[in-house]
C-alpha cells in the first residue's frame, strides 16, 4: 500500500500545512502549522532558500521537531511536499521557536550544477516543464485503464509579448493502457479549438504537446485545455481532464528591457519583479562570474500595473567590486526609465516601485481621452469627449499625488514641467466611468 506523495516546486508560500517526521528517532509524528510560512535563509548565507515555519498547538499537543527529524517533508495545505527540514530551534522545551525547511523550489535547480545536487533531473527527467505532481498509489496500487489528463499548462503563463499564441500543455497518461490518441479541446475567451494527439505514451508517462497557434487581441485572456476520448473510448476518470490559466497578451513593442551590467561576481546577482500581492511576475539570475562583469539586455514582458523591481546580492555587498556595474529597466527603445541603480553598494537588496499604463486608453463606459503632446517637456493639453469629467488625478511612478483638479470644461492644460522626468499616470473620473492613460515627461 505504498503511496507516493505529491510535490510542488513553484515556490508559493502556504498558509497552513504539516510535517511528518521521526523526532529523536521516535515513531512517526505529525506537526501542524496554521500561520503562513515565510521566506528565509539558513546560516545567513544565500537568501530565500528556506521556509520559516512556526508550529501550532492541536488537540494532540504542540507541534515541534527534534534531532532526527531532519529531512522530514513539509506539506502545504493541498498535501504537496514543498520543503525538507534542515533544522531550527523548536524543541519540546521551546515549542514556539521556528524551524527552517529547505525550499523544494530551491532544491529544484539551484543547489548546484551536478545532478546529485538538484531535484529536477530526477522528478522531471524529460524536461516537460512540470512543477507540480499529484500523489499516487501506482505502480504499487491499482489504476483505471483509459485515463488521460492535462497535467500542466506550459504556455500561456503570466504575460506574453506577442499577439499570436502557440499553447503548450503537458499531457499525462494516468491510465494503465498505452495512450495512442486523445482529443484536446482548448478555449480562449470562449472560442473553441480542437487538436488530436497521436503517439505512444506508456502508463504514468507525460509528454509536452504544442497546440495549433491562434491570434489574440491585446489584453487579458483565459486559456482552458481539456482531454476527451482517450484511445477513442470514454475517459474512466474525468477529474484530471481540465486545466485553466489566465494571461495577458502584450504587443511586442510594449515589452520592457532590463539592461544589466553585472559585477565580476554575477553568481551573487538575482532580480525579481513582484506585483502588489508580492507574487513574482518576472525574474532572473544568478549569472556567470566574469572579470569586469558582462552586459545583458533582457526582455521583460509584464502587463500594465504597479510593480516592485528588486535586485539582490547573496554576498551582501551589492554590485560593488570597483567596476561599472549598473542596471536600467526601461521601455522598449530606452524610454521611459522605470528603475535605475542608485547605489552600487546596496548590500543585500535594492528595490524600486514603478507603474506601467498601457499604450492605449483603458476605458469604462464611453469615456474617451486625448493627450497632446505626449511625451512632452511637461506641458500637456488633455481633451475629453462630451462626457464631462468630474475631476482628474495625476500620480508619479511611486503612486504619490502630484495633481488633483476638478474640471469645469472638457479640456484642460496640465503643467508638470517642475516635476522630475519620468512617467505619470492620469486618471479621469466621470459620471459614466473612468479613463486612465500615461503622461511622459522628457
Amino acid at each position: 500500500d505504498v503511496y507516493y506523495a505529491g510535490w510542488n516546486s513553484n515556490g508559493t508560500a502556504s498558509s497552513s500545512g504539516f510535517s511528518i517526521h521521526h523526532p529523536d528517532g521516535d515513531i512517526k509524528k505529525i506537526s501542524t502549522y496554521t500561520q503562513a510560512i515565510t521566506s528565509t535563509e539558513w546560516g545567513n548565507t544565500v537568501q530565500d532558500t528556506h521556509w520559516n515555519v512556526k508550529w501550532a498547538a492541536t488537540t494532540n499537543g504542540h507541534g515541534v521537531t527534534e534531532p532526527g527529524s531532519s529531512g522530514g517533508p513539509l506539506f502545504n495545505n493541498q498535501g504537496f511536499i514543498i520543503g525538507t527540514l534542515t533544522g531550527g530551534n523548536s524543541f519540546c522545551t521551546s515549542p514556539n521557536s521556528p524551524d527552517q525547511f529547505g525550499k523544494l523550489s530551491y532544491h529544484w535547480v539551484s543547489n548546484g550544477s551536478a545532478n546529485n545536487r538538484r531535484l529536477k533531473p530526477w522528478l522531471d527527467p524529460d524536461n516537460t516543464g512540470t512543477i507540480s505532481l499529484d500523489g499516487t498509489n501506482p505502480p504499487c496500487g491499482s489504476t483505471v485503464q483509459n485515463d488521460a489528463g492535462i497535467q500542466a499548462i506550459n504556455a500561456p503563463e503570466g504575460s506574453i509579448c506577442n499577439l499570436s499564441l502557440s499553447p503548450s500543455v503537458v499531457l499525462r497518461n494516468y491510465g494503465g493502457n498505452v495512450l495512442q490518441n486523445v482529443v484536446i479541446n482548448y478555449q480562449i475567451d470562449g472560442n473553441v479549438y480542437q487538436y488530436t494527439w497521436n503517439g505512444n505514451l506508456p502508463a504514468g508517462s507525460s509528454v509536452t504537446v504544442t497546440l495549433s497557434a491562434v491570434n489574440l487581441t491585446a489584453g487579458n485572456h483565459t486559456f482552458t485545455a481539456e482531454t476527451n476520448s482517450p484511445n477513442g473510448l470514454n475517459d474512466n476518470n474525468t477529474a484530471n481532464d481540465i486545466q485553466s490559466a489566465s494571461f495577458a497578451a502584450i504587443p511586442p513593442n510594449d515589452a520592457l528591457n532590463l539592461y544589466l551590467k553585472t559585477d565580476s561576481y554575477g553568481s551573487e546577482t538575482t532580480w525579481a519583479i513582484t506585483d502588489g500581492s508580492n507574487n513574482e511576475i518576472a525574474g532572473g539570475g544568478p549569472y556567470g562570474n566574469v572579470a569586469g562583469g558582462e552586459i545583458l539586455n533582457i526582455p521583460v514582458c509584464i502587463a500594465p500595473g504597479c510593480y516592485t523591481f528588486t535586485i539582490k546580492d547573496s554576498y551582501g555587498d551589492g554590485m560593488n567590486d570597483g567596476g561599472s556595474a549598473d542596471f536600467a529597466l526601461t521601455g522598449n527603445g530606452g524610454s521611459p526609465n522605470y528603475a535605475t541603480l542608485s547605489n552600487r553598494n546596496f548590500g543585500n537588496a535594492e528595490s524600486h516601485t514603478f507603474c506601467i499604463v498601457g499604450t492605449s486608453v483603458e476605458q469604462i463606459g464611453t469615456v474617451n481621452i486625448k493627450v497632446v503632446p505626449n511625451p512632452s517637456k511637461g506641458l500637456f493639453t488633455i481633451s475629453f469627449n462630451d462626457i464631462r469629467p468630474l475631476d482628474i488625478h495625476i500620480t508619479d511612478a511611486l503612486g504619490r499625488m502630484v495633481v488633483h483638479q476638478q474640471l469645469t470644461g472638457n479640456q484642460v492644460q496640465i503643467d508638470l514641467s517642475r516635476q522630475p522626468k519620468g512617467i505619470y499616470i492620469l486618471q479621469a473620473d466621470t459620471q459614466s466611468g473612468r479613463a486612465v492613460t500615461k503622461l511622459v515627461v522628457e
